[in-house]
């Protein structure tokens, strides 16, 4: 790669996230194959030739999207007179589909499957789905965690985070009597705490393939299962960002969104207008 765009990669290391990192590494690579191929400059590039790269991408309009933001990052980090790419202007993006979350079902069906692992590799797997759920940590900061990081007598473990800020997260009674029968039979005490048959560290690509095969669930939707459940069960909303580790509140609350249709249910329950409401209100004026 141009020694001018590692530079920018290296500008965006300590800022992004090590999947978001990797991502964006690609999409400047991509980028700098076109400008080869259409024999064009990096700092003569104009709005039209911008254009062209991202019309003749196949690919989905988030993704465009997407790559445009990066290319505005770079012509900024570059500081060049003009940006071409703040030229281009599309219609803003907002993803209407919301996560659907696994229900308490999914999630019991997941704990009968796994209910009584024996070896090394099925505590290894319960132990990943135990601490996704029951702590609603990222994969990446699953494949991060250490032995070490985990304390019982707290109850809490250090979890490595987006930008490599360190957060202490709470250990469910689940994960922590799972753990003890893992580190037992691993016979250690510090070191990664998943690692592989081979013994290495387990990469978030492992995690989402345990996830895929051994519990049937996605890593992320177990992280949003965990958020969802406890706010269907009356958490407050600012734990939970704390918990997931999110700086900001409206993250927070699109994971945690309420289904339409439990928010009727809802409405009819605890609204003092509410059909429920004022049959109660006519039986006390009886009265």
């Amino acid at each position: 790669m141009d020694a001018v765009l590692l530079d920018f990669m290296r500008h965006l290391r300590k800022r992004y996230a090590p999947t978001t990192y990797d991502r964006t590494f690609w999409e400047i690579g991509h980028f700098e194959r076109f400008l080869t191929g259409k024999k064009k400059d990096l700092y003569r590039i104009t709005k039209r030739d911008l254009e062209t790269y991202l019309l003749s991408m196949n690919c989905g309009y988030e993704t465009k999207h997407r790559r445009l933001d990066t290319l505005r990052h770079l012509y900024e980090y570059l500081k060049v007179p003009e940006n071409p790419a703040a030229e281009i202007h599309m219609r803003s993006f907002r993803r209407t589909g919301l996560f659907r979350e696994p229900n308490w079902k999914a999630v019991s069906d997941v704990l009968s499957r796994m209910e009584k692992p024996r070896t090394e590799l099925e505590l290894r797997n319960r132990l990943i789905f135990e601490l996704l759920y029951g702590s609603g940590i990222r994969r990446t900061e699953l494949t991060r965690l250490n032995i070490e990081d985990v304390d019982l007598v707290s109850g809490t473990m250090r979890v490595l985070g987006k930008g490599y800020k360190m957060r202490m997260v709470p250990v469910t009674a689940a994960a922590a009597a799972v753990y003890r029968r893992y580190c037992l039979v691993r016979h250690a005490s510090r070191g990664p705490l998943f690692i592989s048959h081979c013994g290495r560290r387990l990469l978030p690509g492992s995690i989402n393939l345990i996830c895929k095969t051994k519990i049937g669930i996605r890593p992320h939707l177990l992280r949003h299962a965990c958020a969802s459940h406890m706010l269907k069960n009356g958490c407050d909303i600012r734990h939970i960002q704390e918990l997931l580790g999110h700086n900001d509140l409206t993250t927070t609350q699109i994971y945690t969104h309420t289904d339409k249709k439990e928010l009727g249910v809802m409405l009819s329950r605890m609204h003092p207008r509410s059909a429920h409401h004022l049959a109660v209100a006519k039986v006390v004026q009886r009265v």
